[in-house]
């Protein structure tokens, strides 16, 4: 049966129509309809919301002397009605929002990964995730991409981050080429055809707020059934992309496109107030491109990924994440009752900054027109053209008659001028929540204590939107463990920072993580931290006895507090010997029998380690073959311990060695006292 040719689609008041030489099945036309459907960039709701980012971009870029426009939907320039009118701007919003990125982004995240039960192998794995999310945070430059994060959730109120599998990603190789049956295809002479190959990795943006609609009757993310992305992409990349479908596609201007809109107000293509319209994008050779993701639903249990350009399908399937979920991850600022984005003190900030503005420019016009005079007074009877003024410096000014003109001066500014420009400043610290310490004012007339109480209670107000921060960044965490273990079929590695400072290679498969972990950050590691705080704790500590300075553990600790690395190699030592110790504790409470001590291991680390879980509930309610196997391993790290000077027994092996009449003291330092 032919279908339809140039059959039209959407709601009535919004009927697409398809391209000529493009005929769709049925299923193409009922995704063309979805798209159409959810596609509503003049809903109210929406174009309030982006008339709102639009306001706050514009300010946070410094363009505040602009008026907004309801027929273009977009900042316009303010007139000039006078020559001698100042406009300046004293950028306020700017620095807020950097000292905001600052706070929000000022850490590197300990990853910790949470096996799901207690097995063996699951804590293995656990360990193992925590170590690739640590290697992909670093190749995928994390640092940079949260930057951008909470810059849109700075300025706009609402950040996004975007986490899906790119084929094309990763190490390539070379190979014969195949066709759909997998079988090796061969030119006239019998050698095979060439072919370029992906290993494919995991891929990670920063997607704008403006190319990113939702249902506007969700308020969270755990609503949220589909996302609809809409953004502009060259031809070329559809040729790339989807080369049986890119004959089809051509641009038809892009006019309600977002993405256009908001790189109008960043200065990038232009109409309106930032430019004029010479971007590439509104030639031919850029099309919107509407990618649509879907949750599983009865209709379509699997879920559904449809893209499509300029109402041509390019590509419908089965949602491909993981876990049927949505690759979008989303960081709101502040919170914002019943309603799904987030909002920013930015919103708050743009009126007073506004009166600020012309408060600072009254002020500096008044400046001008005393030094150049508003208007000049001359006898009626000079006889002088008007002309004959213009008020250059260096002019001179030729007239009749005995009396020169005379300058009519403008009236003093009133008092209240000032005052209202100090209340303006003083209210932007009260929108942004940023007082003296913070800001590194008032340093001089308060104590030690009193600035870090007044830091700590800045931090307290700041940590729920660290809370979401985190919770955004373990999303994405949890997307990388679950594509990897989906796609990562072959051997391949991380890089991470080892010990003393060398670099270490961990390999790894998909398989690895067992489909039973998840991973966290350590909410300490993102809390801020003070180097001169901490290095005055470190001296009072050391003053009182508590930090042993010749001890390479305290020294360790000690160097951390105040994000120094330390080389010692005994510290790297001691603590890969307190891991093994815990790692056989665990075996040994499975039942699995482990080696007997080492002489090269250290016997005080390993006896303490297992004095303290042989003390625990856990150990009392182990079968009693288990525990024989705790004790014959204790045992054998005694028998090591023994002849170690400064090593001290356990109590109960105290009490055991003196029922046998020994005496139990402490091994007999060596010559020189060195141990």
């Amino acid at each position: 049966m032919p279908y339809e040719k140039n059959p039209t689609i959407g709601a009535a008041d919004r009927r697409v129509a398809i391209p000529e030489a493009y005929q769709p099945n049925p299923e193409e036309i009922e995704a063309l309809n979805v798209v159409s459907d959810r596609w509503k960039p003049h809903n109210a709701s929406r174009a309030q919301l982006e008339r709102t980012w639009q306001h706050n971009i514009a300010f946070y870029l410094g363009y505040q002397w602009h008026l907004w426009d309801n027929t273009r939907w977009t900042l316009i320039n303010r007139p000039n009605n006078g020559r001698w009118r100042v406009r300046e701007t004293r950028n306020y919003i700017a620095s807020h929002v950097q000292r905001q990125i600052a706070n929000l982004t000022g850490y590197t995240p300990k990853w910790v990964g949470r096996p799901h039960t207690q097995d063996i192998e699951d804590e293995q794995a656990a360990r193992v995730s925590s170590k690739v999310i640590e290697g992909y945070w670093n190749d995928l430059q994390m640092e940079l991409l949260i930057q951008e994060l909470a810059l849109w959730g700075c300025v706009m109120g609402t950040g996004v981050l975007k986490t899906q599998w790119n084929p094309y990603g990763g190490k390539s190789f070379e190979g014969p080429a195949v066709d759909e049956r997998g079988e090796i295809l061969v030119n006239e002479d019998g050698y095979p055809y060439p072919a370029v190959y992906y290993e494919g990795d995991v891929e990670t943006t920063c997607p704008s707020p403006f190319t990113i609609h939702v249902d506007p009757l969700v308020t969270n993310e755990d609503e949220l059934e589909w996302v609809l992305e809409v953004y502009r992409r060259p031809l070329t990349w559809i040729d790339r992309n989807f080369p049986e479908r890119a004959m089809f596609v051509t641009n038809t201007g892009g006019e309600d496109d977002p993405y256009r809109r908001m790189r109008s107000t960043l200065n990038v293509a232009g109409t309106g107030v930032f430019g004029t319209t010479s971007d590439t994008e509104t030639g031919k050779d850029w099309a919107t491109i509407k990618e649509y993701w879907e949750k599983p639903s009865p209709m379509y249990p699997r879920g559904r990924l449809i893209i499509t350009a300029e109402n041509v399908v390019l590509h419908v399937s089965d949602n491909p994440h993981p876990d049927r979920g949505l690759p979008y991850r989303f960081f709101r600022k502040d919170l914002i009752p019943g309603s799904f984005w987030g909002r920013t003190e930015v919103e708050d900030m743009v009126t007073p900054q506004k009166n600020y503005n012309r408060l600072v420019s009254k002020r500096l016009e008044h400046a001008y027109l005393i030094g150049t005079g508003s208007k000049v007074l001359w006898p009626r009877a000079g006889g002088q053209p008007q002309s004959a003024w213009t008020d250059q410096i260096g002019e001179i000014v030729k007239y009749n008659g005995p009396n020169a003109p005379q300058y009519l001066m403008p009236p003093p500014l009133p008092p209240e001028t000032e005052q209202e420009m100090a209340r303006f400043r003083a209210d932007f610290d009260v929108f942004s929540a940023t007082y003296g310490p913070e800001k590194g004012q008032n340093t001089g007339k308060l104590s030690g204590k009193a600035i870090e109480l007044l830091s700590e209670n800045g931090f307290r107000m700041k940590q729920p939107q660290l809370q979401r921060m985190r919770r955004t960044l373990e999303g994405w965490g949890q997307d990388v463990v679950l594509l990897l273990q989906e796609h990562a079929d072959m051997q391949r590695t991380v890089k991470l920072q080892g010990k003393n400072n060398q670099t270490d290679i961990v390999s790894f498969k998909g398989a690895d993580f067992r489909g039973n972990t998840d991973v966290i950050i350590e909410i300490s590691s993102m809390v801020p931290k003070s180097r001169a705080m901490a290095l005055d704790q470190i001296v009072q500590l050391t003053g009182a006895g508590l930090i042993n300075p010749q001890d390479p553990m305290d020294k360790a600790r000690a160097f951390k507090a105040i994000d120094w690395e330390t080389d010692d190699p005994v510290v790297w030592d001691k603590n890969q010997d307190r891991r093994m110790a815990q790692l056989e504790d665990k075996l040994m409470s499975k039942g699995t029998p482990v080696e007997p001590a080492k002489p090269w291991e250290d016997q005080d680390i390993h006896v303490t380690q297992h004095t303290s879980f042989m003390n625990s509930d856990e150990f009392k309610a182990l079968p009693d073959q288990f525990k024989q196997l705790f004790i014959e391993h204790y045992n054998s790290h005694l028998e090591l311990a023994m002849p170690q000077p400064g090593v001290t027994l356990p109590p109960d092996q105290q009490a055991a060695l003196a029922g046998q009449g020994q005496q139990p003291t402490e091994s007999p330092a060596p010559p020189g006292g060195e141990t």
